[in-house]
């Protein structure tokens, strides 16, 4: 019973256990796609498109691989990573996709990490290991890094790796801490800003709780939690002030972070846009929104 209760709650076992099963996974479908379409099929999606821009010299651009100039269609850090994929593998080859996937691989076990921590200081550490153990063996977490070159499992790293960092945060009084918890809410912006809609609940929890924790106020009459709370959300917009110059300087109008919101928001929200289910007999498709992408630009677009 002991050894298995200690095999169990092996924090070692279940990265060993989730690493196998997408690698599994990776190898089953390898062998039954050719490799001529694992080169390109991947990449035919925005985040391909722009990192086949900058391994070429046109910068952060063209989104659908056509000459539309510069983009703010995703944030950088993903597409930066295959084009530097890109320049060491080459363009559009097998060792690139491959070398993605096992980054997406190990992306997607490390999950695993802030899971077990998060779960264990909630509820103890039966409670951590069964939620390490779900995503380990998590059908669309293991089929994800293999099928989708796309930010999307560094993302869920980022998401459980904030969630673990504000849980710690909340018992820190130093302020190198805090600056770090800054830095890695600024990244995660810069990857994926979809998940800047946790920051004010999850910053402000962990202000409340240093809060509820504090100290005196000091005769300059702010509370050190203040102070703390601001330098973390200080240096997290630190963070995407380059891209956010980056973009004014290229489109001439403000775009903190992407610039497609408006037409997801549009296309999301949209009944004609169902492709299963249209109202009306000739629906409007997405493509036509792209086709009018490709005539307008992106600016005027989103405008």
């Amino acid at each position: 019973m002991h050894d298995s209760w200690k095999a169990y709650t092996s924090l070692a076992l279940i990265l060993l256990v989730a690493f196998g099963a997408r690698l599994v996974f990776a190898w089953d479908q390898e062998r039954k796609i050719p490799a001529t379409a694992l080169a390109t099929a991947p990449f035919a999606q925005e985040t391909g498109n722009i990192a086949y821009s900058l391994a070429t010299g046109k910068g952060f651009s063209n989104p659908f691989r056509r000459e539309t100039g510069p983009t703010a269609w995703l944030t950088p850090v993903y597409p930066l990573l295959v084009a530097a994929t890109f320049k060491l593998f080459g363009i559009f080859t097998v060792p690139s996709f491959f070398f993605l996937v096992l980054l997406n691989i190990l992306f997607s076990t490390a999950v695993c990490i802030p899971i077990f921590h998060v779960g264990k200081r909630i509820a103890g550490l039966g409670l951590g290991a069964a939620a390490a153990w779900l995503w380990a063996l998590f059908p669309s977490a293991i089929m994800i890094p293999f099928e989708w070159v796309w930010d999307t499992s560094l993302s869920a790293l980022l998401a459980t790796t904030l969630l673990w960092a504000t849980l710690e945060l909340a018992h820190s009084d130093r302020v190198r801490d805090w600056c770090g918890y800054g830095l890695l809410w600024g990244f995660t912006l810069m990857t994926n800003p979809s998940l800047g809609s946790l920051l004010p609940f999850l910053l402000g929890w962990v202000a409340y709780r240093a809060r509820k924790r504090g100290s005196a106020a000091p005769s300059s009459g702010i509370n050190p939690w203040l102070k703390r709370s601001a330098l973390a959300l200080g240096l997290a917009t630190l963070c995407c002030v380059p891209w956010t110059l980056r973009n004014f300087m290229v489109f001439n109008r403000l775009v903190p972070l992407r610039s497609n919101f408006p037409l997801e928001l549009y296309i999301g929200n949209n009944e004609n846009y169902d492709d299963w289910y249209p109202r009306f007999l000739v629906p409007i498709w997405k493509y036509r929104e792209t086709a009018r992408y490709f005539r307008m630009g992106e600016t005027p677009l989103m405008g």
